[in-house]
């Protein structure tokens, strides 16, 4: 029978029982799976349009066509890395992370991604299931290992830049650094942003500090960059006037959410503040805790302002 009806992870949090949701998808999935097991694309079909079919359904969480969609590739290609990386994308939606897995590193060893940066994304995919299974130990490894990756970070002739940007961030302001640099968009601000926020649970509030202001000003910058493409004559002076101008552009707003700004800043904030600039930490809450937009992270923030103590390990929803 179709492993994907029956291996599906139970979430740690949820005292055993399955989300019903999972669940209901993942029966519609197992039947899809049998019915049609991976049938060739068709001679008139390229292999690209067949792909593009496939991830247009998982956008529209159309699983089952999906992943029938994605199998035809492999059928035709069986070293495909972009359809194994689909395939792995849905396991890991349905939270069946041992088969997520396992076509996350048939990605890795298949013929390369078309799409530029993919590999990056799917090394830190990889790593966030190790987490997600409390394998930490592991997590840390693959994270460390995917951050060499990022010439920026690691490499010995940028640590100036790197340290500049610290310390403007700890005695002046995120938005001032915002004024003074900017990184160009590239696979690894999310990665970091996420590490930042799990060493910041452990408790590591010095290590966190740099990953997360690396992921904020990437995110930030390219954010900027995307806004001005809307207002050609736009001028980024403060954090506080850029978040208002671009309530009337909504997909900025949404990329913002999309690459988890404010959980980031939330996590900035506390790092900074348990690492000794307690004053830049406290900004940084009192400026969350004012933007409707943030959600939970700024109820998250009011309590800290309230109440300052340090997050438990290991990380849950705020």
């Amino acid at each position: 029978m179709n492993e994907l009806l029956f291996s599906q992870a139970v979430p740690a949090d949820n005292g055993g029982r399955m989300n019903c949701r999972v669940m209901r998808i993942a029966l519609i999935l197992g039947c899809l799976s049998l019915l049609a097991p991976g049938l060739p694309a068709q001679e008139t079909e390229p292999l690209w349009a067949v792909l593009e079919a496939g991830r247009r359904h998982f956008r529209n969480e159309e699983y089952g066509e999906a992943l029938r969609r994605f199998r035809e590739v492999l059928e035709v290609q069986p070293e495909s890395s972009e359809a194994a990386y689909s395939i792995g994308r849905i396991f890991e939606e349905h939270e069946d992370f041992r088969e997520a897995l396992r076509y996350y590193e048939r990605a890795l060893d298949g013929t390369g991604f078309t799409i530029a940066d993919r590999e990056a994304r799917v090394r830190y995919r990889r790593a966030r299931i190790h987490e997600v299974r409390s394998d930490f130990g592991r997590y840390e490894r693959e994270m460390e290992a995917l951050f060499e990756r990022d010439e920026f970070f690691s490499s010995d002739e940028t640590a100036p830049q790197r340290q500049n940007q610290l310390r403007v961030v700890r005695e002046q302001s995120l938005s001032r650094a915002l004024v003074l640099y900017r990184i160009d968009p590239g696979p690894f601000a999310d990665a970091h942003t996420d590490y930042g926020g799990y060493l910041v649970h452990a408790g590591r509030f010095a290590e966190a500090t740099p990953h997360l202001v690396r992921g904020l000003l990437e995110t930030f910058s390219h954010a900027i960059e995307r806004y001005r493409r809307v207002e050609s004559g736009y001028s980024f002076d403060t954090l506080q006037s850029f978040l208002n101008e671009i309530e009337s552009a909504p997909e900025i707003l949404d990329f913002l959410e999309e690459r988890h700004v404010w959980e980031g800043m939330y996590y900035l904030a506390t790092a900074l503040y348990f690492d000794g600039y307690s004053t830049r930490g406290e900004e940084l809450w009192h400026f969350l805790s004012g933007r409707a937009q943030a959600g939970e992270w700024a109820d998250a923030a009011v309590r800290q302002l309230s109440s300052p103590r340090p997050p438990t390990f290991p990380r849950r929803s705020p």
